[in-house]
């Protein structure tokens, strides 16, 4: 008996028959393997079971191989489980790459959405992460946010240097729409831009540089409670301007110099074309001011010489004899109630007022009395007078005035 199944060994091919090494085929068995199987014209076939037959196999080895004859995959067991061998209707190779035409890729779900779904962390480590659109204007890149709660969550894009954040690009959500924002940045600088228009610039110095060249141009600056803005030192002949209705309007150059209307002017601090009016005083500490007319609105005062009379007069008017008076501004009146008797009235008059008259006739003189002629006549009662005779008489003549305030 044992020397027929040894002779049906040898008639199938065993031979080269060690303690440790088992050869089908011709040659030599390689030391390094248990069995070798040589053939130019036939392959190995390992065993066919069905699915069912498959699963029914109790306590499966690990490495044990299978051919699923219902589902046409190569299985083996892991220890744990069954794993089928990617089938190359699926999976291909071209060269050194794998590639699938055709089906949606799970890591981490067993229920991909999209052709690569990963459940999880997706890391690149020496290489990009690229998107090319072939045509169209459809590449995206989409965070979306499935959870149960409508607020306060945010999609962020992280930059990483090891384990430390260096950046972020994210979007926000709030309970109010209008809040809803996207932040970028860097640790201790953001800027965010709000669903209702509104945008903010955080930073411990609060400058947002400009730059042309890599060059330094000009800057809008937080200093504190201070807002500034303007040229850089290295822009040195760079001028700050502001414009409105497509035309430049204010100009201030290199050297502090300024121009409103116009360019400066060098040896001026300011140049305004147009007029210039201001409700407050005009004070020159040194130096002159030169303009080709002035118009006073009210006063002028110099304070730099003693006392507080104005310069030029309040009001001022040339009255005929009859009482007509050419008065300089409308809040000024004269009435002639009487013969020889004028009242000048005005806003704001005061004892301390100071009323010059001027009679146009030669051998007149007047007085000027605050108090008038009583309630119906209130203000300064001018009364010129005659030196012609023994005594001094009044008249009517033309005469001019003048008011000054102290």
């Amino acid at each position: 008996m044992k020397q027929t199944i040894i002779a049906v060994l040898f008639a199938t091919g065993f031979y080269n028959v060690g303690a440790q090494n088992v050869l089908i085929g011709s040659g030599s068995v390689n030391s390094k393997a248990m069995m070798e199987v040589r053939s130019t014209e036939k392959g190995m076939l390992i065993p066919r079971l069905s699915t069912t037959q498959r699963t029914a196999i109790p306590s499966p080895a690990a490495g044990l191989l299978v051919f699923d004859s219902t589902r046409n995959d190569l299985y083996g067991y892991d220890g744990s489980a069954w794993r089928y061998f990617l089938d190359n209707d699926f999976w291909r190779m071209s060269g050194a790459d794998l590639y699938n035409l055709s089906d949606s890729i799970g890591i981490g779900t067993s229920s991909p959405d999209e052709k690569l779904h990963v459940n999880g962390t997706l890391r690149t480590s020496d290489g990009d992460l690229q998107f090319n659109e072939i045509s169209g204007t459809a590449s995206k890149l989409i965070s979306d946010y499935n959870g149960g709660g409508g607020n306060g969550y945010i999609h962020s894009l992280n930059f990483y240097d090891g384990t430390v954040r260096r950046g972020f690009l994210q979007y926000a959500k709030f309970d109010d729409p209008l809040e809803n924002r996207i932040d970028f940045g860097v640790p201790s600088t953001l800027f965010s831009i709000q669903t209702d228009g509104v945008s903010t610039f955080t930073a411990p110095d609060g400058t947002l540089q400009l730059q042309s060249g890599g060059v330094d141009k000009g800057f809008v600056q937080l200093a504190g409670n201070d807002l500034r803005m303007g040229t850089n030192s290295s822009n040195s002949d760079g001028r700050f301007i502001i414009r409105s209705g497509a035309a430049d309007r204010f100009f201030v150059d290199g050297q502090g110099r300024v121009g409103i209307g116009s360019t400066p002017f060098s040896g001026y601090a300011l140049n305004v074309q147009g007029a210039l009016k201001g409700s407050g005083n005009l004070t020159a500490n040194s130096g002159n001011i030169t303009v080709s007319n002035v118009e006073i609105a009210t006063e002028v005062n110099n304070t730099a010489k003693s006392g507080t009379a104005n310069l030029v007069p309040v009001y001022y008017g040339r009255v005929t004899a009859a009482g007509a008076c050419t008065c300089s501004s409308s809040g000024a009146a004269v009435s002639h109630p009487f013969y020889g008797n004028y009242v000048l009235s005005y806003p704001g008059m005061s004892s301390s007022d100071i009323v010059m008259v001027s009679i146009n006739q030669i051998g007149y003189r007047a007085y000027a009395t605050l108090g008038g002629l009583g309630a119906n006549y209130p203000g300064f009662l001018i009364t010129p007078v005659s030196d012609s005779y023994s005594g001094p008489s009044t008249a009517d003549v033309d005469f001019s005035f003048m008011v000054f305030k102290q």
